[in-house]
């Protein structure tokens, strides 16, 4: 790296090596952390490392370069060999992987913004069949490693890969697509106030999967589906995705390592294959209900936007500046608050219309607005009243 970097111009600057170092280190959190999760020995139970490569790649497009492209390449080889793999196996096991999560980005790159961070009701839908998509390339891949590998059936290989890809996915990717930007988040974390009623849905959540797992047997993972709903409808989509992603990593992981009570052999093919299909279809109904949810409460607040305000200069109505006047007035009673009002009368303003005709008013009526705002403080309230005469008063 050359000693005189910081006077580089900035569009020079290396900053392809920090994202590339992003990656790397990601990538091989991920998989270290998957490879601990190997009960069976040939795959793990949990996988994150695909989905959340894919992930960062759609949120962050300048990811998804050939240096960053090969950071992964190196992450995933790194980490199977710290760990006692082979380099043939971990070159043909890495290839499967990488194979599944270009596929992924590709098709995810092709979606609307809209889409691509879950907004929409038909989103979840989208996301669905990506993510089966990339599975089935990563399990016709990775059958074809297992097969050759270790002997494996290329049906019994494929539904592992497909699998195991396909439930991660489905679990992780909203989570890290939904994300707000970390400054975002530390301030809602610095200034959250603790409220019971606010943990009363996850701590439900919490009981009802201990209690599921006690009892044991297929319906264990259904157990807590009220309460996931409730998370659901209580909670944004970020925080309902970090909360049914916990709810299904403690799933299969309590699954793999025999945890759970009555319930059939781990290593069964049939059993994994159904229970990680399941997981994955459980986790698509509280995500759906929060989309739905967050869609139609960003509808509400937008109508309650358009009823609220006026059309032309964004100040409030005449309607809602009164109904706000008069809950200030009536809440600053009590503390003895003083108040003051101001109404400005725009002179002449019809005789600009007349002149310079509508347009010119309208450019006129929206710039006096805007030097009226920037004197007021967050809290003051502006409205505006257009007589007939089209003589304005702001109030």
């Amino acid at each position: 790296m050359p000693a005189n970097i910081d006077r580089w111009p900035i569009s020079k600057k290396p900053y392809f090596l920090y994202n590339a170092a992003f990656v790397f280190a990601v990538v091989l959190i991920a998989s270290l952390f998957g490879i601990l999760t190997r009960p069976m020995g040939l795959l793990a139970a949990v996988w994150p490392a695909n989905a959340v490569l894919m992930a960062f790649m759609i949120r962050r497009q300048e990811l998804a370069r050939a240096e960053c492209w090969l950071a992964a390449l190196l992450a995933y080889l790194t980490a199977d060999l710290m760990t006692g793999g082979e380099v043939y196996v971990t070159l043909w096991l890495t290839g499967a992987n990488l194979t599944g999560v270009a596929v992924g980005y590709h098709l995810f790159k092709h979606l609307d913004a809209e889409d691509r961070q879950l907004r929409r009701p038909m989103s979840v839908v989208s996301m669905f069949c990506i993510c089966g998509i990339a599975a089935a390339t990563t399990g016709v891949t990775g059958s074809a490693a297992s097969h050759i590998l270790f002997g494996q059936s290329l049906l019994t290989g494929f539904a592992y890969w497909f699998t195991s890809d396909l439930v991660n996915s489905i679990i992780i990717l909203p989570v890290i697509l939904t994300a707000p930007s970390a400054g975002t988040l530390w301030s809602t974390l610095h200034n959250y106030e603790f409220r019971i009623r606010d943990w009363m849905p996850a701590a439900t959540l919490a009981l009802a999967t201990t209690g599921g797992f006690l009892v044991g047997g297929p319906g264990a993972f259904v157990y807590p589906m009220p309460a996931l709903i409730w998370c659901a409808l209580a909670y944004n989509l970020f925080t309902t995705s970090v909360v049914t992603m916990a709810f299904c990593l403690a799933s299969l992981i309590a699954t793999a390592t025999g945890s759970i009570s009555s319930l059939p052999a781990s290593n069964d093919t049939l059993v994994t294959v159904s229970i990680r299909l399941g997981m994955a279809f459980l986790a698509l109904a509280p995500l759906a209900v929060a989309i739905v949810d967050s869609a139609r409460n960003d509808l509400l607040q937008r109508l309650q936007h358009i009823v609220q305000h006026d059309a032309l200069t964004g100040t409030l109505s005449r309607r809602a500046f009164l109904e706000m006047s008069e809950a200030k007035l009536a809440k600053g009673h009590s503390t003895r608050s003083v108040f003051f009002a101001l109404m400005i009368d725009l002179d002449h303003f019809k005789a600009i219309n007349d002149q310079y005709g509508h347009a010119t008013g309208d450019f006129v009526l929206r710039n006096s607005t805007i030097a009226m705002s920037s004197a007021l403080r967050s809290d003051d309230l502006l409205g505006a009243s257009v007589e007939k005469n089209l003589r304005p008063s702001a109030m």
